[in-house]
């Protein structure tokens, strides 16, 4: 008798990978499934939204199909603000003060870098406009000795030596012509002057005549050469010499009083009439419009002060002294709001350190003094993307539309593309 076979029980059956969690297997396939539906929707959503075509003319987008009501009412109102935004008042400046603070300034700034040329050329341009001669002339020598071949400290201190009588030595200093400064017309313009005071006339037939075939919109060059033409007695040639100095230069009194005595002496009295006549209104025009010698002063003093902080910002920026940099830049703005090269390198300062707040109200101001400048409107759109910032973005992009500048379609194109298919920005 054959013995009964027993019969293995569920639970009694061994439990393997292919046997066990076959319902937990099958949510997975299903779950699989839906990630790869979902993945393939949002390829479909960005293949689609790429090839959607732009518009052929942005500047007529309308703002309802590319952004909200809402969000198109903010964007005109940003670029109203763009257009009409008042620009801060200048800094009230006390002459005395001010001089001292400046100097403490470049003083700090000569331990920072006592081997810099520079510091001394900055330091001898302030005595100059303070009319310390001497000290003016030390500086820039020692900035001379530091660095002999820089074409511009060398016209720096040929400028003070005019000024100080001392014509005979700026031949020497400043060189014949040569690939080093024959393309700078300051240095055509001094030596010829100094040689004029001097005498040397066929020397400053020579050098006017050559340095007008490099630069011949030079008034001052014409006038140059129509003095020395004048002071050999050739009136026809100096006659022609003047009046090109007085078409480039037409408010130029010098020239025009020069250029009567031309014409009389060629008994032109008609024409020698109508130059004095010319003559007589500059001078009605500078009287009717004269400013006292203080109001002058001080704005000659103002545009140096504002210069030199300026100057002492990048060489504090070249070493690497940012807070230094900013605060002399402040201290330029605050003296000329409208100074642009400094608004232009502090939003840039601050845009490095991520301070992109500061950074955009710069842009902003900067965007208002330059309205023609599309690298001002794509500077203020590309600090407020980096600010999440789109609405000001956008604004100044349309706006650089609207004024016609040159790429601005492109640029708007190019945002509304990334705008739209690539991210969605916060807005401020």
């Amino acid at each position: 008798m054959s013995p009964k076979r027993k019969t293995k029980k569920n639970s009694d059956i061994p439990r393997t990978a292919g046997n066990t969690g076959s319902g937990r297997n099958r949510l997975l396939v299903l779950f699989g499934f839906a990630v790869i539906a979902i993945s393939l929707l949002n390829l479909a959503s960005i293949l689609w939204l790429w090839s959607t075509p732009l518009p052929d003319d942005p500047s007529k987008i309308a703002d309802g199909k590319s952004a909200s009501s809402e969000e198109s009412e903010r964007i005109e109102s940003t670029i109203k603000e763009l257009e009409q935004g008042d620009l801060p008042a200048p800094l009230d400046i006390e002459f005395e003060s001010t001089r001292d603070a400046l100097w403490d300034r470049l003083v700090k700034i000569e331990t920072v870098l006592p081997y810099d040329h520079r510091v001394y050329h900055v330091q001898g341009l302030y005595w100059k406009e303070l009319k310390q001669t001497e000290k003016a002339f030390e500086r820039l020598e020692k900035s001379l000795s530091l660095k002999a071949d820089v074409i511009t400290v060398r016209l720096d201190l040929a400028k003070l030596m005019l000024q100080s009588g001392k014509e005979e030595d700026i031949l020497e200093l400043l060189g014949r012509p040569d690939a080093t400064n024959a393309n700078n017309l300051d240095y055509w313009e001094v030596l010829t002057e100094s040689q004029m005071r001097l005498g040397n006339l066929d020397l400053v037939r020579e050098l006017a005549v050559e340095s007008l075939s490099s630069f011949p919109s030079s008034a001052k060059q014409w006038y140059q050469l129509g003095s020395c033409q004048f002071a050999k007695e050739d009136w026809k040639a100096a006659r022609n010499s003047l009046e090109k100095s007085v078409a480039i230069d037409p408010a130029n009194e010098s020239t025009l009083s020069l250029l009567i005595q031309v014409l009389t002496k060629m008994n032109e009295t008609e024409h020698a009439a109508k130059a004095t006549n010319q003559l007589s209104h500059l001078i009605e025009q500078r009287a009717l419009r004269r400013e006292s010698f203080e109001v002058i002063q001080s704005r000659t003093f103002r545009e140096f002060v504002g210069s030199t902080y300026r100057s002492t910002a990048v060489l504090y920026s070249e070493k690497g002294l940012e807070m230094e940099s900013q605060s002399a830049l402040l201290q330029a703005i605050a003296i000329n709001p409208s100074d642009t090269f400094a608004l232009s390198m502090l939003a840039s300062s601050y845009r490095k350190q991520q301070r992109y707040k500061e950074s955009q109200s710069l842009c902003q101001l900067l965007a208002r003094l330059q309205p023609l400048s599309m690298e001002a409107m794509v500077n203020l759109a590309s600090v407020s993307l980096e600010l999440g910032d789109a609405i000001t973005a956008e604004a100044s992009l349309r706006l650089a539309v609207r004024r016609a500048l040159p790429d601005a379609e492109k640029q708007l194109a190019d945002f509304l593309a990334l705008k739209g298919s690539l991210f969605h920005l916060p807005h401020k």
